[in-house]
C-alpha cells in the first residue's frame, strides 16, 4: 500500500497539471484502508482520452497495475461541482461518497433536489466540496462529500434544510450506499 500511495502521488502531481484536467482527488477507505477511491473531473471526454495517453499515466498503471486486485472505472457526467473555497486542511478530511438508483419517473426530480442541496451545503461550516454526477448507467447519481471532518458532516445531516431534501427524495430512491474515506490528496483547479 506504501509504494501504491506513493505511485499514486506521482501520478496526480502529473495529472492535475495537464490541460483539461478540473480535479484529481485519491482517499482510502476508513472501513478498508486497502480500498483507494480516486475521484476525476476532466473538462470533457477529449481531455480524459488525452490523459490516458500520457507518460504519467502510462508510467502509473506499468508500476501499479500488479499491486491491484480489483480495478473499476466508471463514467460519471458532472451535474454540479461546488467547493466552499475553503482553505487547505493540513490532515485527512471526511469525505463521503453516496450513490444512488432512482425511481426513472423521479430523476429529474431527485437531481433538481440534489443539485440544490449541494450547492447550499458549501456554504454551511465545514462543507468543503458537494459534487452531484450522473453515471451512464441510467437512473444512477454520485455524490462526492468532503468534510473537515465527521462532525461536520453529521452537522450538516442534522439541518433544517437537509432533512427536508431527504424527507422530499426518500420515496425517489430505490437504493442509496455510503462508503466513508479519508483523504490522501484533494487537487481542484480554481
Amino acid at each position: 500500500m506504501t509504494k501504491f500511495m506513493a505511485d499514486l502521488s506521482d501520478d496526480v502531481k502529473g495529472t492535475v497539471a495537464e490541460a483539461g484536467v478540473h480535479e484529481i482527488d485519491s482517499n482510502v477507505g476508513q472501513n478498508d484502508p486497502n480500498h483507494v477511491f480516486i475521484f476525476e473531473v476532466y473538462n470533457n471526454s477529449a481531455a480524459w482520452n488525452s490523459h490516458q495517453k500520457t507518460a504519467t499515466y502510462a508510467k502509473f498503471v506499468g508500476l501499479t497495475m500488479m499491486m491491484i486486485k480489483n480495478y473499476n472505472i466508471r463514467p460519471f457526467s458532472s451535474l454540479a461541482i461546488n467547493s466552499s473555497g475553503a482553505a487547505p486542511a493540513s490532515g485527512p478530511l471526511y469525505v463521503n461518497v453516496e450513490e444512488f438508483d432512482l425511481a426513472s419517473s423521479q430523476y429529474s426530480n431527485f437531481v433538481k433536489e440534489a443539485t440544490a442541496e449541494a450547492a447550499a451545503a458549501v456554504k454551511d461550516p465545514g462543507v468543503r466540496e458537494f459534487d452531484v454526477a450522473a453515471s451512464t448507467t441510467p437512473n444512477h447519481i454520485l455524490f462526492f462529500e468532503v468534510y473537515d471532518n465527521v462532525a461536520a458532516h453529521d452537522a450538516e445531516m442534522a439541518t433544517d434544510r437537509y432533512k427536508t431534501y431527504e424527507s422530499t427524495t426518500k420515496s425517489m430512491i430505490t437504493k442509496s450506499t455510503a462508503t466513508s474515506y479519508s483523504s490522501v490528496s484533494l487537487n481542484a483547479k480554481p
